[in-house]
């Protein structure tokens, strides 16, 4: 008996070794986020790094995530809000399943006029850790992660309050 639940305990320790070198680095608090490069909607490239000396929220979605949708208006309204020249904050949503005409129709029928980002092989929800969404990741000025939310924001106080502490 002794000898079976040992050989069960070292094959179960065995197998886990292959997880455990797979394992995504994490992402947290007080670390820089990492750099990437995605394909907006309209066209146009746009990295991390070309947003160096602005706060930056990104906002990790798909259109399948009934969370993700509920949370919309208040992203809009960070947008409203914030992109402007006096806090610069950068809100970027990085879509990770849908096609560019599915959220195309999404935003006009919402009509939301945030930056939307396509990361359709999930490479940059990969760097972030992103197991679930939504997530929301917010960047100081500096590049340094403040904050990452997992779940939906109930209301905008509770975004509005994120945000104030990075601009």
């Amino acid at each position: 008996m002794k000898i079976k639940i040992f050989l069960t305990t070292v094959c179960l320790l065995l197998s886990a070794l292959p997880l455990a070198s797979c394992q995504q680095a994490s992402i947290s608090a007080g670390k820089p986020a990492p750099d990437f490069e995605l394909l907006g909607l309209d066209g146009e490239t746009v990295s991390l790094s070309s947003l160096q000396g602005r706060p930056v929220m990104l906002n990790f979605w798909a259109l399948s995530c009934p969370y993700c949708l509920a949370e919309m208006p208040y992203i809009e309204q960070a947008w409203n809000t914030y992109n402007n020249e006096e806090s610069k904050l950068a809100v970027l949503t990085i879509n990770v399943r849908d096609s560019s005409s599915a959220i195309s129709s999404f935003l006009e029928y919402g009509q939301y006029s945030f930056t939307v980002l396509r990361d359709t092989g999930a490479r940059v929800a990969n760097m972030y850790s992103v197991d679930g969404i939504p997530v929301t990741v917010l960047i100081d000025k500096d590049g340094i992660i403040q904050d990452v939310v997992i779940g939906a924001f109930p209301n905008w106080a509770s975004l509005d309050n994120k945000l104030t502490k990075i601009i």
